[in-house]
């Protein structure tokens, strides 16, 4: 990002940080889209055009779909009738997908608008206006505002977070989501720092794991099934454009085995399986647990079994071999963070999870 370009931003920042301080924290409220992805609204340009967004953590840029370019399914976006817009004549490209959805290239190229989410107006922010994107299924949304602590371009640009210090809004470079339990939409983005009102109980903090991949990771020590333990010492990367927890599809047909599941059948996503089983079976089942570092996280047969219809239930680990740079890993999505505050910590690179108080 251009210094000039920044200045926009800060300036806009600043002006808007003098209220927030007195008034308000800077947060925006999310919802779940009908796909069960984190979205928020979002408000591009003047005048402005208002549109769902995904919120992404594996990457800092945020970017909106050139509907003349690609297929947009609900909403629409056309920056030129924005008085604001400004191309930059910078193109991108992201060859290696980051995302489950993704087979191919994301291609766009670098334009500047103003941004409008929450309680916060961006003046001349920096984002990217997709003109190819490489999903393989319909988004239920065309824009998505990135929180991911690695940019994916060559262009050098500060991330959203590091705006928001640099204009002294918040203090400390970090931010948290807010989600509230299994069977409601309620969700929360609160910049800035963690409070005890978010959260109820302790507040666990985990070093970010394998940081050079450059994802919001945790070290995944073990999965445990009634008596059994599994050792896994692998890399669990938290997604929110990922509804439910994925594990590679050897440790995926594992746990079908020690859960009793034979049922298994391949996803619409190419190389992605599932499993089912009778509903019957959640008040005989054991916990499954998942242990991060050396703390536990379990989820009981009522949680990893949703309900479908005629009394199945499908099992929310899915089995997925992911391609680098994200794989190998596992993805722990939104079904994992039902119920919980998760901090993103930039400044000490660490995540810190807790149960949340929506």
């Amino acid at each position: 990002m251009s210094t000039k370009r920044t200045m926009n931003v800060l300036a806009a920042l600043v002006l808007l940080g003098l209220s927030v301080c007195n008034a308000m924290v800077p947060a925006v409220n999310l919802f779940l889209s009908s796909a069960n992805l984190m979205n928020m609204y979002l408000g591009v340009g003047y005048p402005i055009q208002i549109f769902s967004a995904a919120v992404d953590l594996s990457m800092t840029e945020s970017w909106v779909m050139n509907c003349e370019a690609l297929m947009c399914q609900n909403e629409t976006y056309d920056p030129y009738s924005s008085v604001s817009f400004a191309p930059q004549n910078e193109l991108f490209r992201l060859d290696q997908p980051i995302h489950l959805a993704a087979n191919g290239s994301f291609e766009g190229a670098w334009v500047q608008d103003r941004l409008d989410f929450g309680n916060l107006l961006l003046l001349g922010m920096d984002y990217l206006m997709l003109n190819k994107a490489p999903v393989i299924r319909p988004l239920p949304f065309i824009a998505s505002f990135g929180l991911g602590r690695v940019a994916r371009s060559e262009m050098p640009h500060m991330n959203f977070i590091t705006l928001l210090q640099n204009a002294n809004v918040i203090k400390s470079g970090q931010f948290a989501i807010s989600r509230s339990p299994v069977n409601t939409t309620v969700g929360r983005i609160v910049f800035g720092d963690v409070t005890p009102g978010m959260y109820v109980g302790s507040l666990d903090y985990f070093p970010i794991y394998e940081p050079q991949r450059g994802f919001w990771s945790l070290f995944l020590n073990s999965t445990s099934v009634g008596n059994t333990t599994t050792p896994l010492q692998t890399c669990a990367i938290l997604d929110t454009t990922f509804p439910y927890i994925s594990a590679p599809v050897d440790v995926f047909q594992l746990l079908c085995n020690q859960l009793g599941f034979t049922d298994i059948r391949s996803y619409t996503t190419p190389g992605t399986y599932y499993a089912v089983a009778d509903c019957a079976l959640i008040a005989t089942l054991p916990d499954l647990v998942l242990t991060f570092d050396t703390t536990d996280y379990t989820f009981p047969p009522s949680r990893y079994l949703r309900p479908g219809m005629g009394g199945v239930c499908y099992f929310m680990v899915l089995g997925v071999d992911l391609a680098s740079p994200k794989g190998p890993a596992w993805l722990l999505g939104d079904f994992f963070m039902q119920g919980r505050m998760i901090n993103f910590d930039l400044d000490n690179e660490r995540i810190g999870i807790a149960i949340s108080t929506l």
